[in-house]
């Protein structure tokens, strides 16, 4: 009995260095990674002890051509011509609501998204507790942005005026606004502090940027981009500004003072994603039409994290958090901002998307349906 027990007890301490060393060893092999989440810890132990990625059971939504696609809290979000709606890891429906849309967007922070019409005024605020709202917007909407503590920007146009901004907390009473005069309305964006706001306008000399603290309606700062059109701007990190233009990327400071620049040097911009953590991902090719040339991942100080060449067809692209997916003809990949492979799907032929989730999952897309598949 004695002896039993012995063992048992040398089984437990083997089995406890055992997971020492794979944390331990985790952390060292990844480079240039911040440090390890408890999800990733337990997916990694998980490979160790012979448990691979895995797929969920598919799931069906509305098929339409119009249809856009994001998520929150890991639920995937559907906008269409006739509506919007969201669905959970188990294809179980949180939200189905109608909604008439010419030109269906979603725009999503943490636990909310905004479903929107691009030149309508109506939002549809979807929440990941089941919650909806319905909003209108006093002039055609031009962009909608959320942060990840769910406050919003709504641009929009407004007469006597080049546009408007107006800023909703979380629980989407109007805190602030702001009228452009000087430029038209282009895009905006809330800081991750949920203190500041900055927005870019079209105007004779190129693109202007201005910030305002929501305790002042003076500026904080402008920032001219001169003969150049900056059409998204976005936070990749605290005080640190993406100016995104067809010929490269600005990073501004929080008085945007412009510490950084990253062009593409002969290269066109096919697509890309601002929504990972500190770094946005690009896709160039040396060509505006034909197959894609390469993935590049570039950090909010402006450094090239890292950078892949395509070969064949790269169908779609998503950043969240720590991790971006890239939907290819006959794979799907999820990597780290280094291109390191976090996990692979071969042979995934009818998949035209996917969405990226801070998790590390991701919600792959055919069609008419819809899995999560775990890396």
């Amino acid at each position: 009995m004695k002896k039993n027990k012995k063992h048992t007890a040398i089984r437990i301490i083997v089995s406890v260095l055992v997971l020492v060393i794979i944390f331990a060893a985790t952390i060292i092999l990844l480079p240039g990674d911040e440090f390890i989440s408890a999800n990733s810890l337990l997916r990694n132990v998980g490979r160790v002890f012979g448990s691979g990625p895995s797929v969920s059971e598919s799931f069906e939504f509305e098929a339409s051509m119009g249809n856009v696609f994001s998520q929150i809290n890991g639920m995937l979000v559907v906008g269409s011509p006739s509506g919007a709606a969201c669905y959970d890891g188990e294809g179980n429906t949180i939200v189905s609501t109608d909604h008439i849309m010419s030109s269906p967007a979603i725009s999503s922070g943490t636990k909310k998204a905004a479903v929107w019409d691009i030149g309508g005024t109506k939002l549809k605020i979807i929440e990941s507790t089941g919650g909806v709202r319905d909003m209108t917007a006093q002039g055609a909407l031009i962009s909608v942005s959320l942060n990840k503590n769910d406050w919003m920007a709504v641009a929009s146009e407004e007469t006597g005026y080049k546009g408007l901004v107006t800023v909703f907390d979380k629980s989407l009473s109007p805190k602030f606004k702001w009228y452009s005069g000087e430029g038209y309305l282009i895009d905006a964006a809330i800081s991750p502090d949920s203190k500041s706001m900055t927005a870019v306008t079209l105007t004779e000399q190129g693109s202007r940027i201005v910030t305002f603290g929501f305790d002042s309606e003076t500026e904080r700062g402008s920032y001219i981009a001169e003969n150049r059109l900056v059409f998204d701007i976005e936070y990749l990190a605290d005080n640190k500004i993406c100016a995104l233009s067809e010929t490269g990327m600005t990073i501004l400071n929080s008085e945007l003072k412009p510490e950084a620049e990253y062009r593409y040097e002969g290269e066109y911009l096919k697509d890309y994603s601002l929504d990972g953590d500190g770094f946005a991902l690009l896709v160039l090719g040396k060509h505006k039409a034909g197959e894609t040339g390469r993935l590049i991942t570039v950090s909010a100080d402006g450094r090239e994290l890292g950078s892949i060449d395509v070969d064949g067809e790269l169908l779609s692209i998503s950043a969240a958090g720590k991790y971006l997916v890239a939907v290819y003809s006959d794979k799907t990949v999820v990597y780290t901002p280094t291109f390191k492979i976090y996990g692979e799907l071969a042979d995934t032929t009818g998949i035209k998307n996917a969405v990226m989730c801070r998790n590390g999952k991701a919600i792959i897309i055919s069609g008419y349906g819809a899995a999560v598949f775990e890396p």
